[in-house]
C-alpha cells in the first residue's frame, strides 16, 4: 500500500513537471523590441540600441515586440507598455488611439530606463539619455 501511494505520487509530480515544461514552450518569448519614429523632430533622435534625445524634444514611434526565433511571433493582441523609470527626465506618453504608439519626450538632461512590458511583465529596460537642448539662433550661446 505504501509502495503504491509512493509511485502515486512519483507519477503525479512527473506528470505536473511534464505539463508545466510543455505548457512553458508554447508562446512567444521576448528579445526585443523595434522602434520606428512616425514623426521628425527638430533635432537629432537616437532610437536604438537606446533612447537619446535632446531635451525639449520629442518623437512619436510605433513598437514591434520581437519574439526569439525558435518561438511563435507576437500577435496584434499583445500588449505593449513602456514605462519611464524617471519621468522627470524622460517621458513616455502613450497615444490612447493605437496602442503601439508612443510619444517620447526628453524633459530634462540625464539618463534614466525605460521599462519594456509586454501583456503586464517587465521584459526589458531600454537606456534613456537626455541631453541638454541645442542652443537656437533666437536664444544664442549658452
Amino acid at each position: 500500500m505504501i509502495l503504491r501511494r509512493l509511485l502515486d505520487a512519483v507519477l503525479f509530480l512527473a506528470a505536473t513537471v511534464g505539463l508545466v515544461v510543455v505548457g512553458s514552450g508554447c508562446g512567444p518569448c521576448y528579445e526585443s523590441l523595434e522602434v520606428t519614429a512616425v514623426t521628425t523632430p527638430a533635432s537629432a533622435v537616437v532610437l536604438s540600441p537606446g533612447f537619446e534625445l535632446a531635451a525639449g524634444t520629442s518623437v512619436t514611434v510605433e513598437v514591434e515586440p520581437v519574439s526569439r526565433s525558435d518561438r511563435p511571433a507576437y500577435n496584434d493582441h499583445t500588449w505593449v507598455g513602456l514605462v519611464s523609470q524617471d519621468p522627470e527626465i524622460f517621458r513616455v506618453e502613450a497615444d490612447a488611439a493605437d496602442p503601439r504608439r508612443f510619444a517620447l519626450v526628453g524633459v530634462a538632461p540625464g539618463e534614466t530606463c525605460v521599462d519594456v512590458q509586454i501583456n503586464g511583465f517587465v521584459e526589458d529596460c531600454i537606456p534613456a539619455t537626455v541631453t541638454p537642448s541645442a542652443p537656437t539662433a533666437e536664444s544664442g550661446p549658452r
